[in-house]
């Protein structure tokens, strides 16, 4: 559980299927869900805003 005032998730954009069926069933709970662009050799590009 997250710890109380924390109702946001940040996944990668190429997430597991598995995982983007959970971040859709976390949206559908009313859970703010983060899809971070990927760089084309699959790291994280942090500086750009969320999808």
């Amino acid at each position: 559980m997250a710890p109380e005032g924390r109702h946001r998730s940040v996944l990668s954009a190429i997430e597991h299927a598995a995982h983007l069926k959970l971040a859709r069933a976390l949206v559908a709970r009313g859970v703010a869900v983060d899809h971070m662009p990927v760089r084309t050799d699959g790291r994280w590009t942090l500086t750009a805003p969320p999808r």
